[in-house]
């Protein structure tokens, strides 16, 4: 990741310019989506952890940040790393490789493997008796775990290390998954050697990264509202953001990251008496939906906005103005999934917190369902029973 300082100068239009030039070069050279530039694995492809477990990679995504197996080249040692699982790629190409510990492990060809002395090759160029980075664990007789830390000058070298049998083309493609490793950029397989991160997918989004400062408040889906800093590690969570498509306001899962460190920054002082600070790069939507850069906005510029208030006529629910039609709705009639079920037209809040609105707190029920199920509850708890009574009065 790019660490920016004060002497390094860009203006936005430079950044736009350099950002807009190096992604046009790699999208005439790899026809592909922006996507494609990932590295991947299946999602069967189990990872250990540092907590004593195993998961699939798969499993891992929308957890928040967990420790796995590293690698650190400046030191040769093996260490602790922070990742958080992600999917990259969608009916992806993939490669099988077979180790010499009857292990398989399915990947995209440009999945880079890291050999033996700490350099890598992707998978597809792995050859058969190519030597890879091990990790060789096992317990002691107090049931401690023991690792084998890699040393690259040992004469022992070939001895301890993993070695490729082949690699084969596969004739079908499957969603793939990887790991983004904050400081390292590698982890673990539980086949016993070590990988790349999400590659230069994840290299050339450090490098047009844009950040707003920690304390910027984030509203979330869920009702609640908290510095950005704090969502840092905490995996996916649901937050408003807008449908260029469709011209709406929407749920949409967002996962924070620090970004950079030291980085200078730009106030954007709003009519409303808010204040944004974030990097001159970043880009804010117009009221048109279109993107301009906080150091290319100038006062009077219409942005985007998101209105909220509390509805008069169902006290407790929240309701959102669509930009579209500069028209009121209940927030969760707007996020609950489609299609509507034949014979529903009740939205119910499953955890019964109606500033809730997350789609997977919202449920579809009939008018005569939901009744019924309120019923049922009410009669099992004192506040229900207390509310009956009064009505019986």
């Amino acid at each position: 990741m790019p660490e920016y300082t004060p002497s390094i100068d860009y203006t936005s239009r430079d950044f736009l310019t350099i950002r807009d030039a190096l992604r046009n070069h790699l999208m005439a050279k790899f026809p592909t989506t922006w996507r494609d530039f990932y590295e991947c694995l299946t999602g069967d492809t189990k990872v250990p952890l540092l907590d004593g477990t195993e998961h699939t990679i798969e499993s891992l995504v929308g957890k928040p940040e967990f420790w796995v197996y590293s690698y650190d080249q400046a030191t040769g040692r093996i260490v602790p790393g922070k990742a958080i699982a992600k999917k990259t790629r969608e009916n992806a190409e993939l490669v099988e490789v077979e180790l010499d510990n009857s292990e398989k492990v399915r990947c995209t060809p440009d999945h880079e493997w890291m050999l033996r002395d700490g350099t890598y090759k992707e998978a597809q160029y792995l050859l058969p008796g190519d030597s890879l980075m091990p990790l060789y664990r096992r317990l002691n007789g107090y049931g401690y775990e023991e690792l084998k830390q890699p040393d690259t000058k040992s004469r022992q070298l070939a001895a301890t290390n993993h070695k490729v049998v082949m690699v084969r083309r596969l004739l079908y493609r499957q969603d793939c998954y990887c790991l983004a490793v904050s400081e390292f950029h590698n982890f673990a397989l539980s086949a016993g050697v070590f990988v790349h991160n999400s590659g230069m997918g994840q290299a050339l989004m450090d490098l047009v990264c844009y950040c707003v400062s920690g304390d910027t408040k984030i509203s979330l889906v869920n009702g609640t509202e908290v510095e950005i800093s704090s969502l840092v590690g905490k995996g996916e969570v649901q937050v408003y953001a807008y449908d260029h498509e469709k011209g709406k306001i929407v749920s949409g899962k967002g996962v924070a990251r620090k970004t950079q460190d030291l980085a200078p920054l730009v106030e954007v002082v709003l009519d409303n008496d808010q204040k944004i600070k974030c990097t001159a790069n970043h880009p804010f939507i117009l009221r048109s939906g279109g993107y301009k850069l906080a150091a290319d906005l100038l006062p009077g510029d219409s942005l985007m906005p998101l209105y909220r208030k509390e509805s008069t006529e169902l006290p407790g629910y929240e309701m959102l103005l669509q930009p579209d039609e500069n028209k009121w709705h209940f927030t969760h009639r707007q996020f609950v999934s489609r299609p509507v079920p034949e014979g529903c037209r009740i939205v119910h809040h499953k955890d019964f917190n109606k500033r809730n609105n997350c789609p997977d707190n919202l449920q579809w029920m009939s008018k005569s369902a939901h009744s019924q199920f309120h019923t049922s509850i009410e009669a099992r708890t004192e506040e229900g029973r207390r509310r009956r009574s009064e009505i019986m009065r």
